[in-house]
């Protein structure tokens, strides 16, 4: 499910380069990549550590991507610690 959010992800990166609107752009995200990673959370519940961070991950790719289309400063997270 988050190598399949991560595309998603990246084909609206890919898509929405002239996007000037912020809340267009949430909504694209809400819409198609947090409905992949919240579907069946109840049944395959992300305890361990490495399946958390990798939902982070993609949370903070977002958060990256908007703060540069907003031109704020956002500390990025670079360090994610998981063994596949």
């Amino acid at each position: 499910m988050i190598n399949k959010a991560l595309k998603v992800h990246g084909f609206i990166i890919r898509n929405t380069k002239l996007f000037k609107s912020v809340r267009c752009l949430c909504t694209l995200y809400y819409d198609f990549v947090r409905s992949l990673l919240e579907y069946g959370s109840v049944i395959w519940k992300p305890y361990l550590v490495k399946d958390q961070l990798r939902l982070e991950h993609v949370q903070n790719k977002f958060l990256n991507f908007i703060a540069f289309k907003m031109k704020i400063y956002h500390k990025p997270q670079t360090h994610y610690t998981y063994k596949y």
